[in-house]
C-alpha cells in the first residue's frame, strides 16, 4: 500500500505557480459572487435568508413569523450561523461561492486519483469556471452545497474499496442525508448511492448498517420535529404538492418552470396550514394528470428531455440573454464531447468505483425530476461529476495525441524500430512518471 501511494501523485504535487493560480481564481469567484449576487434576485432566496434570519435570532425555523417546513432545513440553518456572527448580508454570498470552491477542489483530488496524472487537477479549473456553477456561486439556492456534497459522495464512491469502512459509512450516509435536506430533488440520488456504498460493503454488517443509519438519522431528526411542532412527520418540506402542481397543470410546458398559472389554486389555499396547503395542491395536481394522461404523459417526456437542456432562462426578466445561453450551451457540448472520449477510451484508464453509477445516476434522475419540473440549475450540480468525467476524457485525449505524434516516422529518431518493439508500457506506470517528474 505506502508503494501504492508513493507512486500516486496528489495535489500537494501541484507546482506552486498551479496553485497560487488557483488561489488567485478562487478569489475572483468569491469577489464576482459578492459583487453580483446582491441584491437578491429571487424569492426563493430571499425565503431561505429571511428564515435563516429566524433561526439566527432565536425565533427558530419560522417563515413569516410562523413555524414552517417550507423549505428543508440544511441550507438555512448554514445561512444562520454566518448571520448569528454579525456577518452582513451582502457578504453571505462568499458562502456559496466558498462552497464550490470547496467542490472544485475535491474534484481535483478525484481527477488526479482517477488518471495518476496531475493534468486531472484540471478538473477543479472546470468546476470553478463551468457557467452554472459560476451562476450558482451568486446566488443564496442550495444547490451550491449540494454540488460540494454530490461531489464529496462521488469521492467516497470511487474511494469505497481503500478507504476504512467506519469513515466511508459515516460521511457518506451523512453527506447522502444532508444532500435530501438541502435539495430534495437530488434525495433520489443520496439514497441510491448510500445503497450502492452499502451493497458494495455488504460482507461487513456493521459499516453497512452504519451507512444506512447515517442517513436516515438526519432525516428522521426534522421529521420528528415536524412533527412536534407541526403535527405531521414531514420529511424534507411542505412545498411538495405546489412543486408537483407547478410542473402538472394546464398551463405547464417543457421549459416554463414557475412561470405557470396556477393562480386560482394559490387563491383557494389562502389562510390554510401548511399542511393543509400541501395536501390540497398535490390533490389538485394528481387530479389534472388522473383527467388528462395523455397531456401528462407527453409532458413528462418534454420535462424529462428538457433535464438535459444546458439552459432555461430565468422566471425573473432581465436575467440572462442570447450571449449566456451561448456560453452555457457551448460549455455543455465540451463536456459532453470529452465524456463520450472517456467512455470510448475507459480500456485505457478502466472504470472504478462508482464511475458507472455516475453515469446511471445522471440519466435516471431525468424522469425523476420530470414528475415534478426540470431545471438547468435543478441539474447542474449532478453536472459537477460529468466535469471530472470529463477531464479524464480530456487527459485520455492528451495520451492519444502524443501516441500518435511520438509513432509518427517524421517524428521519431529511431526509424529502424520495428512496430513490435515500440510496444510501451501501459499507461498507469507511465503516468504516475510524468506526474512524479512535475513535483516541486
Amino acid at each position: 500500500m505506502s508503494d501504492q501511494s508513493a507512486q500516486t501523485p496528489s495535489l500537494r504535487n501541484l507546482p506552486r505557480t498551479a496553485i497560487i493560480s488557483g488561489v488567485v481564481a478562487s478569489l475572483a469567484v468569491v469577489a464576482i459572487a459578492v459583487k453580483t449576487g446582491y441584491p437578491l434576485r429571487y424569492d426563493d432566496e430571499r425565503q431561505y435568508l429571511d428564515i435563516a434570519h429566524s433561526v439566527s435570532s432565536g425565533g427558530g425555523f419560522a417563515l413569516d413569523g410562523a413555524a414552517s417546513a417550507w423549505r428543508p432545513p440544511a441550507w438555512p440553518l448554514i445561512l444562520a450561523y454566518p448571520l448569528a456572527m454579525g456577518v452582513p448580508e451582502p457578504l453571505l454570498l462568499a458562502v456559496p461561492a466558498i462552497l464550490i470552491i470547496g467542490a472544485a477542489v475535491i474534484a481535483a483530488s478525484i481527477a488526479v486519483r482517477l488518471t495518476g496524472n496531475l493534468w486531472g487537477a484540471v478538473a477543479g479549473v472546470a468546476v470553478l469556471a463551468y457557467p452554472l456553477n459560476l451562476y450558482t456561486a451568486s446566488t443564496l439556492y442550495p444547490q451550491a452545497l449540494a454540488t460540494l456534497l454530490i461531489v464529496a459522495l462521488f469521492y467516497f464512491a470511487v474511494r469505497v474499496s481503500d478507504m476504512p469502512p467506519g469513515i466511508t459509512a459515516v460521511g457518506a450516509g451523512l453527506l447522502a442525508s444532508v444532500v435530501a435536506l438541502s435539495v430534495p430533488t437530488l434525495a433520489f440520488t443520496g439514497a441510491v448511492v448510500v445503497a450502492w456504498i452499502a451493497f458494495q460493503m455488504r460482507s461487513r454488517f456493521g459499516p453497512a448498517f452504519l451507512t444506512v443509519a447515517a442517513f436516515l438519522t438526519p432525516i428522521a431528526g426534522w421529521a420528528i420535529r415536524n412533527w412536534i411542532v407541526l403535527g405531521s412527520p414531514v420529511l424534507l418540506s411542505t412545498s411538495t404538492g405546489s412543486n408537483l402542481l407547478i410542473g402538472n397543470n394546464p398551463t405547464a410546458r417543457a421549459s416554463t418552470g414557475v412561470s405557470v398559472d396556477i393562480s386560482v389554486h394559490n387563491d383557494a389555499v389562502r389562510g390554510m396550514s401548511e399542511l393543509d396547503s400541501d395536501g390540497y395542491l398535490r390533490d389538485r395536481a394528481l387530479e389534472w394528470i388522473t383527467e388528462n394522461p395523455v397531456d401528462a404523459g407527453w409532458l413528462f417526456i418534454r420535462k424529462t428531455l428538457n433535464y438535459f437542456s444546458p439552459y432555461n432562462s430565468p422566471a425573473t426578466s432581465g436575467q440572462g440573454d442570447g450571449t449566456v445561453a451561448l456560453v452555457a450551451w457551448v460549455a455543455f457540448f465540451v463536456v459532453v464531447a470529452l465524456v463520450a472520449v472517456r467512455i470510448v477510451k475507459r480500456a485505457d484508464i478502466p472504470f472504478v468505483g462508482g464511475e458507472r453509477l455516475v453515469f446511471a445516476l445522471y440519466v435516471i434522475n431525468a424522469p425523476v425530476m420530470a414528475i415534478f419540473f426540470t431545471r438547468a440549475r435543478f441539474r447542474q450540480p449532478l453536472d459537477s461529476m460529468l466535469l471530472i468525467e470529463a477531464t479524464v476524457g480530456l487527459v485520455l485525449l492528451g495520451i492519444a495525441l502524443s501516441r500518435r505524434t511520438k509513432t509518427d516516422p517524421a517524428n521519431s529518431p529511431d526509424l529502424g524500430v520495428t512496430k513490435a518493439r515500440r510496444v510501451r508500457p501501459p499507461i498507469a506506470p507511465r503516468l504516475c512518471r510524468r506526474s512524479r517528474n512535475q513535483i516541486v
